[in-house]
């Protein structure tokens, strides 16, 4: 499905086929709310991006792309964890980092730099993007949107409703998606496409 596809799906199901109520720019701002949760509960290889850190007095700006971290290591192979901020406080580990305000902290402090993996977001949909994430996501972004819509237009019954179903869609995704990284497969469609009325 395409960007314009999945918002045409979720007008069709809240019942708003016009503009008058709930334009598109909305239902995009609610579509990229829902591509980001979903892309941080399905954090596929894919998405995974390697930088080399810099840091100063222990401190790095965190990539503007980041979702989640994956991986940190030294130049020796040493491998940094990260950590909340209290067990980086109490110096819980001889190599660790940690997230503070869009900042990464590194321990031990002299630490210069390091080869840094992690999951990307997803870049913004637009009426003329479409999205990065697998096929088999598409129907839970429009579950996601639709929740988001009908609490807007004050349906609280079906919002919660399609509310139950995003998580439930994001649960089976992510299964999904685990099963078939895990057996080195090519992911195929979760849901196939089903007119409610």
């Amino acid at each position: 499905m395409t960007t314009i596809e999945i918002l045409q799906d979720v007008r069709k199901r809240i019942l708003e086929l016009t503009n008058e109520v709930l334009d598109n720019s909305q239902l995009l701002v609610w579509l990229n709310q829902a591509q980001l949760e979903v892309a941080g509960e399905i954090l596929t290889r894919d998405r995974i991006k390697k930088i080399t850190l810099n840091f100063v007095n222990g401190e790095a700006d965190l990539p503007s792309d980041f979702q989640a971290f994956y991986y940190s290591s030294d130049d020796y192979g040493n491998e940094y964890h990260l950590v909340p901020i209290e067990n980086f406080i109490e110096r819980g580990e001889d190599r660790m980092l940690t997230i503070e305000n869009n900042k990464l902290k590194v321990f031990p402090l002299n630490t210069s730099t390091l080869s840094f993996w992690y999951y990307k977001k997803p870049n913004k949909l637009s009426s003329s993007s479409n999205p990065e994430l697998p096929e088999y996501t598409h129907e839970v972004l429009v579950l996601g949107t639709c929740y988001r819509a009908l609490e807007a237009l004050q349906e609280f019954d079906l919002s919660n409703l399609y509310l139950t179903k995003y998580q439930a869609g994001i649960r089976r995704a992510k299964m999904l998606c685990l099963n078939n990284e895990e057996k080195g497969q090519e992911s195929k469609p979760l849901f196939e496409h089903v007119k409610l009325i």
